[in-house]
C-alpha cells in the first residue's frame, strides 16, 4: 500500500485512506503558501530597484510586510499540522525547512525594526535599501536552493 511507504506501520489510523488523502492535502496548501513567499519578496525587490520616492517605497514595503508574515504564518502552522501527522518523526528535510523558516523569519523582523530608523535620514535609508537588496537576493536564493534540495 502507498501509504505504507510514507508512515510505516506505526500507527494503524495514519495508514487509512482519509488520514493519508488529508496529509496530502495539508502538504499541497502547506506548498501552495511556501511558494507564495517568493512574490512579495520579488515585489519588494522591484520597489527598491525602481521607486525613487521614499515616501512611497516605504509605505510600499510597510504594506507587503503584513503578507510577508501572513505566508510564513499560513506555512507554518499548515507545515507543523502535516508533521504533527508524521508523529513529528525526524527528517532531514523537515529540518531544513524549519531552518528556512527561521532565517526568514528573523531577517524579516531584523529589516522590519531597522525600517523604523531608516525613515529618520537619507543617508539611512540609502543604506536601509542596500541592505534589503541584499537580504532578499538571499532569502530568495536560500529558498530555491532548500527546494532543490527538498525536491
Amino acid at each position: 500500500m502507498k501509504s505504507d511507504l510514507i508512515f510505516g506501520d506505526t500507527h494503524h489510523f495514519m495508514n487509512t485512506i482519509k488520514a493519508t488523502d488529508a496529509f496530502y492535502l495539508l502538504t499541497t496548501y502547506h506548498s501552495f503558501f511556501s511558494f507564495l513567499i517568493i512574490l512579495p519578496f520579488l515585489y519588494n525587490l522591484y520597489c527598491f530597484y525602481f521607486e525613487k520616492n521614499y515616501a512611497k517605497l516605504i509605505k510600499k514595503i510597510w504594506l507587503s510586510t503584513v503578507v510577508i508574515f501572513l505566508f510564513l504564518s499560513i506555512s507554518f502552522f499548515l507545515g507543523i499540522s502535516a508533521w504533527a501527522m508524521l508523529k513529528f518523526a525526524f527528517q532531514w528535510k523537515i529540518i531544513l525547512m524549519l531552518i528556512l523558516w527561521l532565517t526568514i523569519l528573523i531577517f524579516e523582523i531584523k529589516r522590519n525594526q531597522s525600517a523604523k530608523f531608516a525613515i529618520t535620514s537619507e543617508d539611512r535609508i540609502k543604506k536601509y535599501i542596500k541592505y534589503c537588496k541584499y537580504l532578499y537576493c538571499f532569502d530568495i536564493v536560500l529558498f530555491l536552493i532548500v527546494v532543490k534540495i527538498i525536491l
